[in-house]
């Protein structure tokens, strides 16, 4: 009778793990929806669906896709009429980014508006020329931001509000790949959970500013390859073989990163990333291999696994494409089609006062100022310019800024050579330290009720884990690796430049990401201890002992 009741029980809860877990990804659905849906309509609350970044280079990447959609440009560029048009009109009779009132208009959806309308309605546009300034470039930023507002002006219209949907469009297939292709693994949805989680928490965090007002955007646009560099990544790891669904929905998710990397350079750390994961892996693989099976062929297939070749594919294309389409203009000394590394390496080094002493720091300057006189200096210093205007562009009216980037390489190696120790101290310590002292207050000063959310959601899914099924041990050890190394990776673009909230979006996002999940970790196990525990006790005191001396039997 005893024997019976407990295949009775045994059979009654197996029955309800095999619902619960049928349901699991069903929720996981409904959570990412409503979590999907909670950011959307909160950032429209707060206006963020009308708002862009002071500066003109968004403003600019307007007039470049105008350009091309209505007037029949192509290449990256815009006339220059068009640009005038928009700026004219986001400026308003203001004087610009030095002007108070000017901040207002750029959170003025009606004027922004405007400004794009007076841009379309130009008319017909005549032959123009770059080194004549009736057609005007990026100059130095990345150009995905002009097929990023492309897309959206073609989906919802030519309105300052097609930007922000356009985030939330990418975001939601993102989501979408991600689900249908792990539909059946519980520590996958909880990772999709938590990746949606953190722009939650980052919505309430004090990171949005006027140089990154919304969740569409050059600085912010990065975020869109976090999720399909876990999707990726858990492809690698877990060695999903090759399908067409699963090739399908990775190559969904390999365009969202490139296109990301397109919108902003630093989002290449995704790219490091699952590059180092591919390598670890082979290096696991090989260790794992007997001393008479080892090859450089067996070593080279395990790193290559098809969804990082996919990504290579990938990246190739874009660069392929990218290349093929550039206006000669890009490929000069005067103009670049992305943002200068290493002069955002030489203002990330000077951190460190051995570095700062070298910038001349008696001048005054400050910023992206500092790394140009420094350039100026050093080109003078070698007897290749006399004066700043032979650092100016005739066709930007501004400094040459590939040459300028090229020559701020110069000198950053010149430091690393000449203080190598110093490098390495502050590569080693003094950045990491700086990153930490800012993520550390964005995490505390989040509001308590977005924590209190994000916990409970926790709650909620570490309890369906305990009652569907135990995720395995490798999944679990797999994903919490993984969530610290991608922490850690995604420091990497602000160890290597400086830290502020227009460049830390990443690595806080990553680090909430780690956060949640970890939370999730926790409570399951405590939850599946608890439910293993009452198992061995049995259904009640009467037969629990008579259970334990069955099983001992």
């Amino acid at each position: 009778m005893v024997a019976s009741l407990e295949e009775g029980l045994k059979e009654k809860s197996l029955g309800r793990g095999v619902v619960m877990a049928a349901l699991s990804p069903l929720v996981t659905a409904i959570l990412a929806a409503l979590i999907i849906f909670a950011l959307f309509t909160t950032g429209m609350r707060r206006g963020m669906d009308g708002a862009i970044a002071i500066g003109e280079s968004e403003q600019t990447a307007w007039a470049v896709a105008i350009s091309e959609m209505v007037y029949g440009l192509d290449s990256y560029v815009a006339h220059t009429a068009v640009v005038d048009a928009i700026i004219r009109g986001v400026r308003n009779g203001t004087g610009g980014p030095a002007d108070p009132k000017f901040r207002e208009n750029l959170n003025n959806p009606d004027l922004l508006n405007a400004a794009l309308s007076a841009a379309l309605a130009l008319g017909p546009q005549p032959e123009g020329f770059v080194a004549q300034r009736t057609l005007t470039t990026m100059l130095y930023d990345d150009i995905g931001i002009v097929d990023y507002d492309k897309i959206a002006f073609s989906l919802f219209g030519f309105r300052v509000q097609s930007l922000y949907y356009l985030f939330f469009v990418i975001v939601s297939l993102s989501t979408a790949a991600f689900l249908l292709q792990f539909w059946g693994k519980p520590v996958a949805q909880v990772l999709l959970l938590s990746n949606l989680a953190a722009f939650w928490l980052e919505l309430n965090a004090d990171i949005f500013m006027p140089d990154m007002p919304s969740f569409w955007g050059m600085r912010h646009g990065s975020t869109l390859a976090i999720l399909p560099m876990w999707h990726l990544a858990l492809l690698l790891v877990w060695r999903t073989r090759l399908s067409l669904s699963a090739v399908v929905l990775a190559s969904v998710q390999v365009a969202i990163l490139v296109f990301a990397t397109r919108i902003r350079g630093s989002a290449a750390w995704t790219v490091i990333f699952l590059a180092c994961l591919s390598a670890f892996l082979a290096y696991r693989f090989w260790r794992s291999l007997e001393a008479d099976q080892t090859s450089l062929f067996k070593v080279a297939r395990a790193a290559l696994r098809w969804p990082f070749v996919l990504l290579l594919i990938g990246l190739a294309t874009s660069k392929i494409y990218t290349s093929g389409k550039l206006h000669p203009s890009y490929f000069t000394d005067d103009i670049m089609p992305y943002h200068g590394a290493w002069h955002s390496a030489y203002l990330g080094m000077i951190i460190s006062p051995t570095f700062w002493a070298t910038t001349g720091k008696d001048s005054g300057a400050w910023g992206d100022a500092i790394a140009y006189e420094v350039a100026l200096r050093y080109l003078r210093e070698k007897g290749f310019i006399a004066k700043e205007g032979d650092y100016i562009s005739p066709w930007t009216q501004t400094y040459k800024m590939r040459l300028h980037d090229r020559t701020m390489r110069a000198i950053y190696l010149d430091l690393v050579r000449e203080y190598p120790f110093t490098t390495l101290g502050l590569y080693l310590y003094h950045k990491p330290l700086w990153v930490q002292a800012f993520i550390a207050p964005k995490l505390r000063l989040t509001s308590e009720e977005a924590w209190l959310v994000i916990f409970l959601g926790a709650v909620v899914m570490a309890i369906v884990t305990a009652v569907a099924r135990r995720p395995t041990a490798a999944e679990m050890r797999s994903a919490f690796w993984l969530g610290l190394a991608a922490a850690v990776f995604s420091s990497l673009p602000n160890i290597w430049a400086y830290t502020g909230n227009q460049t830390a979006t990443d690595v806080l996002l990553s680090t909430m990401i780690f956060v949640v999940l970890l939370t999730w970790m926790v409570c399951s196990q405590v939850l599946i201890l608890l439910r293993d525990r009452k198992s061995a006790r049995g259904p009640n005191t009467l037969y629990g002992p008579f259970a334990s001396r069955r099983g001992a039997q």
